[in-house]
């Protein structure tokens, strides 16, 4: 992992946002898919509590790739609903 001097704004937060976890029901999801470590350190660096989000790191699938990879993801959402 690349290590720079100045620390990235979403590294910064050290201190819980208030909400109370639990407090409520994960109705929605999220599916964040990244082509690198950076995007994905980010948008897990929030503390959503109404939201399940999952971040994915492709590590650099070609455009065809990662139209098969979200294609599956998709699918895979769809049977866990069923």
């Amino acid at each position: 992992m690349k290590k720079s001097k100045n620390e990235k704004t979403w590294e910064r937060k050290k201190t819980s946002s208030g909400y109370q976890i639990g407090k409520f029901s994960q109705n929605k999801s999220i599916l964040i898919v990244c082509e690198g470590q950076t995007e994905e350190k980010y948008f897990k660096s929030f503390d959503v509590v109404s939201l399940k989000i999952e971040c994915v790191n492709t590590k650099g699938l070609s455009k065809i790739q990662l139209i098969d990879f979200c294609q599956k993801k998709v699918e895979e959402y769809k049977d866990k609903l069923q």
